[in-house]
C-alpha cells in the first residue's frame, strides 16, 4: 500500500502532470470531434395530464472548432450529424411511425469549471440552425395508412452539459449532452395528440478536441540578493 501511494505522488510530482497542468490554463484554439448518440423526444400536456415518450436512438457525428480564452470560457462552431433516429407512438386518433434524419450548425458559448488537475465540468449555451426531414407513416383509427413527408427546419436555443479530461498535453476528452428543440411536426404528434405538444433532439457525443495552446510564458527570472 505505501509503495503504491509513493508511485501515484511520484507521478502528481512528474513534469508530464505539471505540462498537463499548465496547458489546461493556457489561451488557445482547438479542434476535433466524435461519435453521436442521438434520439427524439416528445412531451405532450395538457392542463390535466402530460406525458413524454422516447424514440429509437441512433448515431451520427460531431465535428467542432472553438477558441478558449481562459481555463473558464470558450467559444465553440461545430456540425451535426445526427443520424436518423425513429419515432413511433400512438394516440387518440390513431398510430405514427416516423424518421427523422437531421443536421445542424451550432454556436455557443462554453463555461468551464476545473475540478481537479485534468478534470472539468462544462455547460454550453447557444444555437442551433437544424435542419430535418423524414418519412411518416400514419394509421388513423378505422382508416387507411397515409405515407407523408415532412422537411422542416430552424433555429433553436441549445443547451449541453459536459466532463472533460486531459489525456495527454494536447489531447483532451469531453463526454456531452445536449438538446435543443424541433418542431413537433416532425414526428406528427399532431395526428395523434389533441393537446399541446413539444419535440426536442437529444445527442450524447464523446469527442477528442487536440488543443492548440501556446507557448508557456517564461517566468521572471529572480535578481540575485547582495
Amino acid at each position: 500500500m505505501r509503495r503504491s501511494l509513493l508511485v501515484l505522488s511520484l507521478l502528481a510530482a512528474s513534469p508530464v502532470q505539471a505540462q498537463l497542468d499548465f496547458v489546461n490554463d493556457r489561451p488557445g484554439f482547438y479542434a476535433g470531434g466524435g461519435v453521436a448518440f442521438t434520439n427524439v423526444y416528445a412531451t405532450s400536456w395538457t392542463s390535466a395530464t402530460s406525458s413524454s415518450e422516447s424514440g429509437d436512438s441512433d448515431y451520427g457525428f460531431m465535428v467542432n472548432a472553438g477558441y478558449r480564452f481562459n481555463p473558464y470560457i470558450a467559444l465553440e462552431v461545430g456540425y451535426l450529424d445526427g443520424g436518423t433516429p425513429e419515432f413511433n407512438d400512438s394516440g387518440f386518433d390513431g398510430r405514427v411511425d416516423t424518421e427523422v434524419d437531421l443536421t445542424a450548425w451550432q454556436a455557443a458559448g462554453i463555461a468551464t469549471w476545473p475540478v481537479a488537475e485534468r478534470w472539468e465540468l462544462c455547460l454550453k449555451l447557444g444555437l442551433s440552425a437544424w435542419d430535418a426531414d423524414g418519412d411518416q407513416l400514419l394509421t388513423p383509427v378505422g382508416g387507411p395508412s397515409v405515407l407523408r413527408r415532412e422537411d422542416r427546419n430552424g433555429p433553436s436555443f441549445l443547451v449541453g452539459l459536459g466532463l472533460g479530461v486531459t489525456l495527454l498535453e494536447h489531447l483532451h476528452l469531453r463526454l456531452e449532452y445536449q438538446s435543443f428543440e424541433i418542431d413537433d411536426e416532425m414526428l406528427a404528434l399532431d395526428a395523434i395528440n389533441t393537446g399541446n405538444d413539444d419535440a426536442s433532439f437529444d445527442s450524447v457525443i464523446l469527442q477528442f478536441h487536440y488543443r492548440f495552446a501556446g507557448p508557456k510564458k517564461s517566468e521572471p527570472l529572480e535578481r540575485p540578493v547582495d
